[in-house]
């Protein structure tokens, strides 16, 4: 068996890999979901079943080259790799996204302005290769989101907070609590998916119970959110001039509550535009609805 635990120039030594064929009989790598930004990780995940991850680790550990092409089969793995300076830190590991940074210490402050002002914060807290949390901090209290991280990129598994929910509707308050039954698709998708012409979707799928006055009810529907790249461009926010990828984002509610016979359906769309810029993040988002618009932009990011 081919050995490959030396793979993973250096930068002075790029240049003598260019070009270079690797070949070994190991199949894939068991580093994948450590190292899994990096170009041949995902080859490795995405073509080889999870029995067969075993690599050299050394090469998905290289995040300072650039894969050109793979030849492979999952017994017999032949790789043809030309190594480039990348230089890319965010391909080490799964939830630390280039347009989406989970770094310890890292703060987001954000402003709001339109029909509902008001400013917040965002930390991302226990971090791990796998999954991260995200708190939301404003003047009314504190907002906890837990995401998972995959090779395809990143997804909210929960709403936050605990108990129950409170809305006006009617001039009647309605409480509700919603559970998570399944989610399909990323929020954020991983490195190679940013570029304008390409869209992802995230369907999340909801039930739960409500309550109006005496009235209770069952829930269930999903919540699904369309984000589409239309352009490269620069904007400017409080926080300074970012060169950001535009997304066109459709949010659509397809949900449905029953009460004994009755069953009614409500379904709504709104319509929005955010800017992601690299290694920071989102910089700007603006929401529509049908009372009007929120806009949203990145203050202050500390480190």
């Amino acid at each position: 068996m081919g050995h490959m635990g030396t793979v993973g120039p250096s930068r002075t030594d790029t240049a003598a890999f260019f070009e270079t064929v690797l070949e070994t009989k190991a199949p894939c790598a068991a580093e994948v979901l450590r190292f899994p930004g990096h170009p041949v990780a995902r080859a490795c995940a995405r073509h080889c079943p999870p029995q067969e991850f075993q690599f050299g680790k050394e090469l998905c550990r290289a995040s300072n080259v650039l894969l050109a092409g793979v030849l492979y089969t999952c017994g017999m793995l032949r790789i043809l790799v030309v190594v480039g300076l990348l230089g890319s830190p965010a391909l080490a590991q799964l939830c630390d996204q280039p347009f989406s940074p989970a770094r310890p210490g890292w703060e987001w402050q954000y402003r709001v302005t339109g029909e509902r002002p008001g400013s917040y914060s965002i930390r991302k807290t226990n971090i791990t290769d796998g999954s991260f949390t995200q708190v939301r901090q404003t003047a009314g209290g504190r907002e906890e989101l837990k995401y998972r991280c995959t090779l395809e990129g990143i997804f909210p598994v929960d709403f936050g907070g605990s108990g129950s929910n409170r809305v006006e509707a009617g001039g009647q308050p309605v409480t509700y609590n919603l559970e998570v039954v399944r989610i399909t698709g990323v929020a954020i998708p991983d490195y190679d998916s940013w570029a304008v012409g390409n869209s992802w979707k995230l369907v999340i799928e909801v039930r739960g119970t409500g309550q109006q006055g005496p009235l209770r009810f069952s829930i269930s529907g999903t919540l699904e959110t369309v984000y589409r790249v239309v352009a490269q461009e620069a904007v400017v926010t409080p926080a300074g001039r970012f060169a950001a990828y535009r997304l066109q984002t459709t949010f659509t509610t397809r949900m449905r509550a029953n009460a004994g016979p009755i069953n009614i359906p409500f379904n709504f769309e709104s319509q929005g535009t955010s800017w992601y810029a690299e290694n920071v993040g989102l910089v700007k988002s603006i929401q529509r609805t049908r009372d009007g618009e929120n806009v949203t932009e990145l203050v202050a990011l500390r480190k």
